[in-house]
């Protein structure tokens, strides 16, 4: 899961500094054609992709709402993604406006730090997880999070932001994989699609919600009430994992 995601962070890295070249070069037009075709190659190559895990040969059951729409046994950990989108929610909406205010005049610094710190982090953080258990990479990434938030009020220059994305980066390159590897451990293999499904369903939960109620707290008290709020949401997923084994 951590090579996965690592490669998702590189196209991150690579991606916008690509385009901005490509809209010089060739324009919006084309550039937007060319971004067609890399996902009409991705397509191509996931027909070639191959289930190791042998079909199952038993009789399906019959499509029921109460079990197939979301995974039971993945709820817990769907309430950690949820509660991390609370926090990268609303950084990715209002961490530019936010940076414009503070007199950082290109905020996109912001995401090439932060995203390099979450490639860094998704290097090594899924083999920890494996070795040690998936605590050791959760709890300290969600507290990385939250610290990362908890420091925006305190961000008036260059280098202070610098540090925000650092840990922010740090933090959910760290958690998300190894609690989606901890979902893969506490759900039967059948049920691994519908458990993904629910795991990012709360997830994207978490960041649209996070993205609105938030902004209503910024609108109202301030940015400077708005990133410890979100801090506090995002620890509030350390409350599912008291008592899953990591195992």
């Amino acid at each position: 899961m951590g090579i996965f995601a690592a490669m998702q962070d590189l196209g991150l890295i690579t991606g916008p500094a690509i385009g901005f070249f490509l809209v010089g070069a060739i324009g919006f037009r084309r550039l937007f054609y060319v971004s067609a075709s890399l996902a009409s190659v991705a397509f191509v190559i996931s027909l070639f992709a191959r289930e190791r895990r042998p079909r199952p040969t038993a009789k399906r059951r019959a499509w029921s709402p109460r079990t197939d729409i979301v995974a039971i046994d993945a709820l817990p950990i769907a309430w950690t993604a949820l509660c991390l989108g609370l926090g990268f929610g609303p950084l990715n909406a209002f961490i530019a406006i936010f940076a414009q205010m503070r007199g950082i005049h290109n905020p996109g610094l912001y995401f090439t730090v932060q995203a390099m710190a979450l490639l860094l982090a998704r290097t090594f953080a899924g083999r920890l997880a494996d070795r040690r258990g998936r605590a050791v990479a959760i709890v300290p990434g969600v507290i990385l999070m939250a610290l990362a938030l908890s420091l925006l009020p305190l961000a008036h220059d260059f280098p202070h932001f610098v540090v925000s994305a650092s840990l922010f980066g740090l933090g959910f390159g760290s958690a998300q994989p190894a609690t989606i590897a901890l979902l893969i451990d506490r759900v039967r293999s059948e049920q691994r699609g519908l458990a993904a499904s629910t795991y990012f369903t709360g997830f994207d939960a978490g960041i649209s919600s996070g993205a609105f109620l938030l902004g209503v707290v910024a609108e109202r008290w301030g940015f400077g009430m708005m990133w410890p709020v979100a801090a506090g949401c995002t620890l509030m997923g350390l409350m599912s994992l008291r008592g899953l084994s990591s195992s």
